[in-house]
């Protein structure tokens, strides 16, 4: 930092795969690469407010918002996520509103091999603040690509609000809404489709461990007809708030429902666990089930229900100082009936261990 005006900040990023069998993708596996790289200065004081009220920021960098539900960082068993581009931050009272365009980083596998793709753009405006005691989150993202699922030059604009905030009786509670409009202009079809989801927990601190039981929910549409010319699957830019470390099934938004129900725990002044069960529906049969990478996981018209699968494991954070944690997961996923007569097992099991400090 000079003169608490100019900041410029750096990081790296590493991530090793061991003992796995077929491909190891650049977004789980990168040798030493770089992760954010950029220069931000603050002009605040040219607009008669504090110099931080206006931020300008150009350089890689991540890019995430609210609960991470349509533009996150990724996370848990993936590499973080980065971008090429500018961000102008600007804080007016209580509200503070971020304007962004920016270009996707291809992730390789090599040191310091990763690009800039130039065929994935976002720009965006996101702008959060408070209204009669209640967060709220405005937003609009556009995000260009010249190839997904076999379509060329799609569009996709997302239009949404998320609330949030507590309750009395230790409640906490969080509900978004997204709509989604676009084209694919090489063949013509209008892209349509919404998303809803939510979270509500309540804290127990009068019980042993002070559990907080938690019940989460997401709706993502999908197409319930794959001829009439227009595509009502909602997908995300990125990988979105599924990714965390508590998924072992690669499923991303786009035809799916699910809820999951936890329950975290202290356990001491050092060691939080959470156990919790996710169950997973496909929205519509005639659609297909996506990745978290927007890549088919299963044709549709398969299998003889909805019911994707359920998901059992835990969570557990151990602070062994402020800023250094190590963190776990485990969980075992079993099938349900959309995966009958495919010939595919999807049943599995995944265990992830780490260290994280925060700065």
């Amino acid at each position: 930092t000079f003169n608490d005006r100019v900041r410029l900040y750096g990081a790296l990023k590493h991530a090793s795969v061991q003992s796995r069998d077929g491909p190891k993708p650049g977004a789980i596996s990168d040798t030493l690469d770089l992760h954010q790289g950029f220069a931000e200065v603050a002009l605040g004081d040219m607009l008669g407010q504090s110099h931080k009220d206006l931020l300008i920021r150009a350089g890689r960098q991540e890019l995430h918002y609210g609960a991470g539900r349509v533009l996150a960082i990724r996370g848990g068993r993936f590499i973080r996520d980065d971008y090429d581009g500018a961000l102008v931050r600007y804080r007016n009272g209580n509200w503070v509103t971020d304007v962004f365009g920016v270009v996707a980083i291809e992730d390789g596998t090599g040191s310091f091999d990763n690009g800039t793709d130039d065929s994935v753009n976002l720009s965006g405006v996101y702008s959060s603040g408070v209204i009669q005691g209640t967060n709220v989150d405005l937003y609009g993202v556009r995000w260009e690509r010249e190839e997904t699922l076999g379509l060329s030059d799609v569009v996709r604009n997302y239009a949404g609000a998320r609330l949030y905030g507590t309750a009395q009786n230790n409640w906490s509670w969080d509900l978004e809404a997204t709509a989604l409009f676009g084209s694919a202009d090489a063949t013509g079809q209008d892209v349509r489709g919404f998303q809803v989801a939510g979270r509500v927990a309540k804290s127990l601190p009068d019980l042993p461990g002070s559990p907080t039981p938690t019940l989460e929910f997401l709706y993502s549409t999908g197409d319930d007809d794959p001829t009439d010319g227009q595509i009502d699957t909602f997908l995300v830019t990125a990988a979105s708030g599924l990714v965390n470390e508590d998924v072992t099934q690669p499923l991303g938004p786009g035809n799916l429902a699910w809820l999951k129900a936890s329950a975290p725990v202290q356990l001491g002044n050092r060691l939080r666990v959470a156990p919790f069960v996710h169950a997973f529906w496909r929205v519509e049969r005639e659609d297909a089930l996506y990745t978290l990478f927007n890549t088919q996981l299963l044709h549709g018209n398969t299998g003889d229900s909805d019911f994707v699968g359920v998901e059992v494991g835990a969570t557990a954070r151990l602070s062994l100082t402020d800023r250094l944690s190590v963190i776990a997961y485990g969980g075992y996923f079993a099938s349900g009936g959309a995966f009958n007569g495919t010939g595919r097992d999807a049943t599995s099991n995944s265990g992830m261990l780490g260290l994280s400090y925060r700065y």
